[in-house]
């Protein structure tokens, strides 16, 4: 069931969706909606967690609609499963990624082409399924201790990691020397944002070129540029999806007027700047765990 054909449309749909939340004053990738919702959004029928902006999307749409299941499905995959979306139910958009081969017609060569598609889920509470088909979705736990051993083992398990961080007087990642500066956890609010701020550090450590090596780190961006932005929306969305793997609730998100109205005028300017930031943070937050999972198309 395709959402729409169109690259751009996609694209466009999927970022109107994130400035909508923007504008209710919820910075999805800040909100702590991403660490208590029931369980990862995953797919039905491979049970398989979705990713990158996939993630934001189908939890809003719990959140703001009280779905306590983690499972989502397209409408020919309820059918799969003798089951049926019932009928009005409306579904929350999706995006993958598909490749396919085409002759290059200036070189005579095939290419590899990634095109964004879009579909439709719903969750499983918009179905009428039978029940025996889903196990019990997992519980998360999030953290209620200033250490949290989750993060911990993050952090040691990127090997990496401890051979950069430095102490400094403010929160940096600095290219040059690769280095990752943090204060002392004890200059932090608590040390569940200390945990926050070096997984944001971590990210943009991805990028050096013996990395990822993305631009917005291997070359200079001036502050308040595109490509400073994009870098930083990187960083944010990664940390997130590190901060939910380690179950932890930041306790402080900026939700000022001119934090969000710099982000609505991001996205209103770029609608594919969510998107591919999300699919940057995702290379990162793989790097950093040491795990490639298959996207999930449907």
């Amino acid at each position: 069931m395709a959402l729409k054909q169109n690259r751009g449309d996609v694209y466009q749909e999927v970022t109107d969706r994130v400035i909508e939340a923007l504008e209710r004053g919820v910075p999805p990738w800040r909100s702590p909606l991403i660490a208590t919702a029931a369980g990862d959004p995953r797919n039905g029928v491979s049970k398989k967690p979705y990713r990158g902006v996939n993630i934001f999307l189908l939890l809003m749409t719990a959140m703001s609609r009280g779905y306590t299941s983690p499972y989502w499905l397209t409408f020919k995959q309820a059918r799969s499963l003798d089951g049926s979306v019932r009928k009005g139910e409306k579904g929350t958009p999706i995006i993958f990624w598909k490749s396919f081969e085409k002759v290059n017609p200036d070189i005579g060569e095939p290419e590899k082409i990634v095109v964004a598609r879009g579909y439709r889920v719903f969750n499983e509470m918009q179905c009428d399924l039978p029940n025996a088909r889903y196990e019990p979705p997992p519980t998360p736990k999030p953290a209620q201790t200033e250490d949290v051993p989750a993060a911990d083992d993050i952090l040691n398990g990127w090997p990496d990691f401890w051979g950069m961080l430095g102490e400094g007087p403010q929160p940096a990642y600095r290219p040059s020397a690769d280095h990752i500066l943090m204060p002392v956890p004890s200059n932090f609010v608590s040390k569940l944002e200390w945990y926050c701020t070096v997984f944001h550090e971590t990210v943009h450590a991805t990028g050096h070129s013996k990395r990822l090596d993305r631009d917005g780190i291997t070359k200079p961006q001036p502050f308040g540029s595109a490509g400073y932005a994009r870098e930083e929306l990187i960083a944010e969305l990664g940390a997130a999806f590190l901060c939910a793997r380690a179950g932890i609730i930041s306790q402080t998100f900026d939700n000022s007027a001119a934090y969000l109205g710099n982000w609505i005028k991001r996205l209103r300017d770029d609608p594919k700047l969510i998107v591919q930031a999300a699919g940057k943070a995702q290379q990162a937050v793989d790097l950093i765990l040491g795990e490639q999972l298959d996207a999930i198309s449907e």
